[in-house]
């Protein structure tokens, strides 16, 4: 590509559209710590105590639910930024897209739901996804319709 344009080395990436990259000899470690701290920033949440789960086991969720109407705007600003995290955590994956039904008209009850998912992630900061270099790779996964 230098043949044809104008560039600079600037070394390895460390940093591309909020995903941290971090090198070493065995492969690499994407993560996304500096865009959720910015999230639980941005909606207040960096002093709220930690959860082990994203999502209240068993929890079920109605588009009329009885409670109160909270600021859509938020809440739908508040879902985009935890679907564009689904790329490195997949462990959040089914809550968000269950908590993505309701954005149109979300209630209070839809906005704690989702705040949970913010408490979830304060306490996985450091988790990310860590590709071991290798000849040939492997990808391996397990679902359950639960």
């Amino acid at each position: 590509m230098k043949d044809k344009f104008e560039m600079n080395e600037l070394g390895l990436l460390s940093y591309f559209v909020d995903m941290e990259i971090t090198w070493s000899e065995q492969g690499y470690f994407l993560c996304q710590k500096r865009f959720t701290i910015k999230l639980l920033n941005k909606f207040a949440m960096e002093n709220y105590k930690l959860v082990s789960t994203p999502m209240v086991l068993g929890q079920k969720l109605m588009k009329k639910d009885g409670a109160p109407k909270t600021d859509g705007k938020a809440y739908r600003r508040l879902v985009g930024n935890l679907l564009y995290l689904i790329d490195i955590h997949p462990d959040i994956v089914f809550v968000v897209n269950y908590l993505s039904r309701f954005m149109q008209g979300p209630s209070q009850i839809h906005f704690v739901a989702a705040k949970r998912v913010l408490r979830y992630l304060k306490g996985t900061l450091k988790f990310g996804m860590h590709f071991m270099k290798s000849s040939s790779i492997k990808l391996i996964g397990f679902s359950n319709s639960d």
